[in-house]
């Protein structure tokens, strides 16, 4: 199953430490979409959106890049998850994914 959803790092905003964030976005269709923070940022230069993931040049000063690669692994499978929930219980899967993704959020709570 092809849940369309990708990982960006949105440049849009960056935060006052020079980073961005990288949210988890959801295409339901053309028109319908979610993007949200995942939680992790990184500085632009340093994500990688071709392969999005992020870049081995990461200074260690911002992370480990296996260790936050693993995180953004996992955020996206939970919210995998989440999806999967909302269509098995035939809810919008927009909204559901919306109202029930948060990074800080275990998938025991929905």
């Amino acid at each position: 199953m092809n849940l369309q959803l990708l990982p960006v790092c949105r440049t849009g905003k960056i935060r006052k430490d020079g980073t961005s964030s990288i949210a988890i976005q959801y295409c339901f269709t053309s028109d319908r979409r979610a993007v949200l923070d995942s939680g992790l940022g990184v500085p632009a230069k340093y994500w990688n959106k071709k392969r999005r993931r992020i870049s081995d040049q990461l200074p260690i000063l911002y992370g480990v890049t296996a260790e936050l690669n693993e995180r953004l692994d996992d955020e996206v499978r939970k919210a995998q998850e989440i999806i999967s929930i909302a269509i098995k219980r035939k809810d919008d899967p927009v909204d559901f994914f919306k109202v029930h993704y948060k990074p800080e959020k275990s998938l025991e709570s929905i």
